[in-house]
């Protein structure tokens, strides 16, 4: 059964021997939990129900808002359908796009996009510029929330192995305070989030389509002409 916040900050501070610097451990419970959604790409942070309706602002081209808790987009999942043909869009840096040109007159379906993440806000730019409104599927995976409290919350964490979690915030507490078990602590965190990982990509007995099959790219509008675009 998965622990809460609280039984995960009380374990962890109790196993690192400061039972009274709850805060402290719960402020590295979030920090944790951020990392492993920064770091990985977990099905459990994957949102795949955000849109984005192109010609809804002006320059066709953007900025378009993205989610306050986007971090990344899915690989070969942003896409928009004409007449039930689907067109895969590809992200370029943001400075490469820039340099496109985006003069009057020149729209067509959109063929890239590029994301802008900086401390002003998120957004996302697409080229060529759309020339109608379409709507297009961006999947994504999402930060992990802050939780205000965690030392007194009811709440259960996304990330579903408790004993991972526990033993990664004390090895913070440990590393936080010179303490000499902290290097074995993670050690022995490191551990169980490997064996998790494996178990998560294990595709025994799971068709997937295999990256380089000819069905992905032939025909179907996924990839752009090199003939008639820069990238």
């Amino acid at each position: 059964m998965a622990l809460t916040f609280q039984q995960i900050v009380l374990r962890a501070a109790q196993g690192a021997k400061v039972p009274g610097f709850l805060d402290q451990a719960g402020e590295a419970l979030n920090m944790v939990l951020a990392n492993l959604a920064e770091f990985y790409n977990f099905d459990l942070r994957h949102n795949d129900g955000f849109t984005v309706t192109t010609n809804s602002v002006s320059p066709p081209e953007g900025p378009y808002p993205l989610p306050a808790d986007y971090l990344r987009h899915v690989f070969r999942e942003t896409r928009f359908i004409v007449n039930g043909v689907p067109y895969v869009l590809f992200q370029v840096p943001l400075p490469l796009l820039k340099k496109q040109f985006t003069g009057q007159g020149f729209t067509t379906y959109p063929q890239v996009f590029a994301t802008d993440i900086s401390d002003s806000g998120k957004n996302v730019f697409f080229w060529p510029p759309p020339n109608a409104p379409y709507e297009i599927e961006f999947p994504y995976y999402s930060a992990s929330p802050q939780e205000p409290d965690p030392a007194n919350s009811t709440n259960v964490p996304w990330f579903p192995i408790s004993e991972y979690l526990v033993k990664a915030t004390q090895a913070i507490l440990l590393s936080d305070y010179d303490d000499d078990r902290a290097e074995r602590m993670e050690f022995k965190a490191e551990q169980i989030l490997t064996k998790y990982l494996k178990m998560k990509d294990d595709r025994q007995g799971y068709a997937e389509t295999i990256k380089l099959d000819s069905k992905n790219f032939a025909g179907r509008g996924d990839l752009p002409s090199t003939k008639q675009d820069p990238f």
